[in-house]
């Protein structure tokens, strides 16, 4: 598990205890993470997805994220979009460390879109932060101060 992990599940928590004080709604999230769809050591990568993808459709989420680690080439990524095309709730992206390096995250970004950004589910607020980029700075603090209200989401940091 990498820190990017922790750090988005840290954002998810604060958001949903932040949200919470305004309205109190329930909201199921799906995770998806580490598919690794094209890596030699997982040969059955892409029939796990397909049947991953069933699954949270029976469940009806309120939405699905992909917690990175999506594919291991940019057309693994494409072959993961096309099943992940299939999902019936909305989807949202994270950056694992198998996907971006700090030489070619606009590859990523163009394959993907933002690697941070925000997003609300019934009024709970989604924070995708890019930990991988972030070069050892102290993550946690670093969320806190992103997420504080009376900032604001800042936005993404070079």
């Amino acid at each position: 598990m990498s820190a990017r992990f922790s750090l988005m599940h840290f954002a998810m928590l604060l958001g949903a205890i932040t949200s919470a004080q305004f309205t109190i709604a329930q909201v199921t999230v799906a995770q998806i993470s580490d598919t690794h769809i094209g890596e030699k050591h997982s040969p059955h990568a892409t029939d796990n997805l397909k049947n991953a993808v069933k699954m949270i459709n029976a469940r009806h989420p309120d939405a699905v994220i992909s917690s990175g680690d999506i594919g291991e080439s940019p057309q693994a990524w494409g072959q993961a979009k096309s099943i992940l095309k299939k999902l019936k709730s909305p989807l949202y992206f994270a950056p694992g460390n198998h996907d971006v390096h700090t030489g070619d995250v606009d590859r990523y970004r163009k394959a993907f879109g933002k690697d941070y950004y925000d997003f609300d589910v019934k009024n709970v607020k989604f924070v995708v932060i890019d930990s991988q980029l972030l070069g050892g700075q102290n993550i946690c603090h670093l969320a806190v101060v992103l997420l504080t209200p009376e900032l604001g989401l800042l936005g993404h940091v070079d």
